[in-house]
């Protein structure tokens, strides 16, 4: 079964990620911290992670994320952060949030069909 991290600091959110993908094993991190310690415990497949977070936000865990599975698909998603911040990554995917629950599986789906290359930036 495919496994897919969520990384949100909202606990709804996650719980609503969940629902929305009910065809794969979810695991949920409150944070980037955690979400490097479940990494570590049972590797995903995908990580889906939010961007605005305290402590470690989305675009830190991102980098630390491509340092140790650098073939590791990552959907990124928020409703707080302008293009620009998001430059220099080379997320495999953006969705801003609210999600659209079809636009949502169709990203899944595809990065998950799809080998990734990954670009040096």
């Amino acid at each position: 079964m495919v496994r897919v991290l969520v990384v949100d600091d909202e606990p709804v959110a996650r719980r609503l990620m969940g629902e929305m993908l009910p065809y794969f094993d979810i695991t949920e991190a409150s944070g980037g911290e955690e979400a490097l310690e479940l990494l570590h415990k049972s590797p995903p497949d995908i990580v889906i992670t939010d961007i605005k977070m305290p402590q470690m936000d989305g675009l830190t865990l991102f980098d630390r994320l491509r340092e140790n599975r650098p073939d590791l698909p990552i959907l990124a998603i928020s409703g707080y952060v302008a293009e620009a911040d998001l430059e220099g990554r080379q997320f495999d995917a953006y969705l801003r949030k609210p999600l659209r629950i079809d636009e949502f599986r169709h990203t899944v789906d595809a990065l998950l069909a799809t080998p990734h290359e990954v670009t040096s930036s």
